[in-house]
């Protein structure tokens, strides 16, 4: 509450790297992006923000990191999308892709 995506970037990049920050970045020019843009979210980014979260953190903070941030291959389609759309979502998205 009361933090932007924007805020939450620059903490990430400035405590943890330009990695992590760019995986929050693409997130945030996701959910914003017009109708109809594709923005794409970088597999290597949400590697780097899942490393930078769990250094130093003990024994279990790798698979916490896992769960929190599973890798690319499930994806999450862009909130707020289908209002913006008229409702309709293409054929092509969906929760797995």
């Amino acid at each position: 509450p009361g933090v932007t995506l924007a805020e939450i970037e620059q903490q990430l990049e400035r405590s943890y790297g330009p990695g992590a920050g760019r995986y929050v970045r693409g997130i945030r020019e996701r959910r914003y992006a017009p109708a109809g843009a594709h923005v794409t979210l970088a597999p290597g980014d949400r590697r780097a923000l899942r490393r930078a979260l769990a250094a130093h953190r003990g024994p279990f903070a790798h698979l916490r990191g896992l769960l929190a941030l599973p890798p690319g291959f499930l994806t999450l389609p862009a909130a707020g999308r289908e209002e913006r759309d008229g409702g309709v979502r293409p054929a092509s998205s969906g929760w797995l892709r």
